[in-house]
Formats: C-alpha cells, structure tokens, sequence
C-alpha cells in the first residue's frame, strides 16, 4: 500500500535545483530532529536517513555503487513497526519538495519494500511528513518544530 500524502492547498510552486534542493535538506533535518525525539514503548525508535541525494563525480558514484549503494532507496527507513499499523514491517518515507516527482528507481523500491510488508508514504514537505508519522501512531499530539512552536497538523492523507 503506497500513501501518497499531498499538500491540502495544492500549491506547486516551480523553483529552481538549487533552492529544491536547499528546501529538502531543511525538511529533512526538521524531519530527522523529529524522529530523534519519537519514542515507542519507551525507546528511541530505530531509524536512519540514506544519503542518496546529491550530485557526485563520476569516480565516486562508482565507487559508492562498488560499496553498494543503490539509487532509488527512500530518505528515511523507520524500522519499527507503526504504532497504529503494526501488521507492517516498517514505515518509508520518501521526502520531496511540493513540484517534486518520483524517478523509477524510487518507485522501484517503494514498490518493492510495499511488496515485502513495509508502509510506504510520499511526503511533498515537512507538514505531510508530520501528518504521516502521526496518522500511523509515532506520534501523539501536535509535534513540535525546531523552534518550539507546536504544529497541529490535520490527518486524512489520499492514499495512492
């Protein structure tokens, strides 16, 4: 089952690769500092962010597939089980800006790890990120940002 969570206003605005860019990687640090702070059964849960992103020269891409990096894989693995959703094996979470699309080899591995029991969520940005992880039960309550603020964020994602 692929969850497919999308902006409630609809706004795609274009912007260029750099600020595309620039605006994941800030989602994904508030993103990581959040995850840091889930606690499930009164643990840390276990979870990593893959670091596929970002242009590399041609040497080095070699050199990381040698090791066995492989393209496609989604931003944030979450290897416990969703509170809310425990019959799946784990929850990924791919990250995108709000124009972002998905290349096939991220909808190979999303296919792919939904095929072996694990929920899977496309996230256009930081608030449907949140609303995910709450909607399947790691979080409780509104999240709070870097800053302190607490975000109330509705759920009723459109499954995909």
């Amino acid at each position: 089952m692929r969850q497919a969570i999308r902006a409630e206003n609809g706004d795609r605005r274009r912007e260029g690769p750099r600020m595309r860019i620039a605006r994941e990687a800030d989602d994904q640090k508030a993103l990581a500092q959040l995850l840091d702070s889930i606690r499930v059964d009164g643990r840390p849960i276990l979870w990593c962010h893959v670091p596929n992103e970002g242009r590399r020269d041609k040497l080095y891409a070699i050199e990381l597939r040698r090791r066995g990096v492989k393209p496609g894989v989604p931003d944030v693995l979450i290897f416990d089980p969703p509170p809310e959703c425990p019959f799946y094996a784990g929850m990924a979470i791919e990250m995108k800006t709000r124009d972002g699309t998905l290349n096939n080899n991220q909808k190979a591995w999303l296919d792919g790890l939904s095929n072996l029991g694990w929920l899977v969520a496309v996230c256009y940005g930081i608030d449907e990120a949140i609303r995910a992880l709450r909607e399947t039960g790691y979080l409780r309550g509104g999240a709070r940002h870097g800053d302190g603020k607490r975000e109330h964020v509705k759920s009723g994602g459109n499954a995909g």
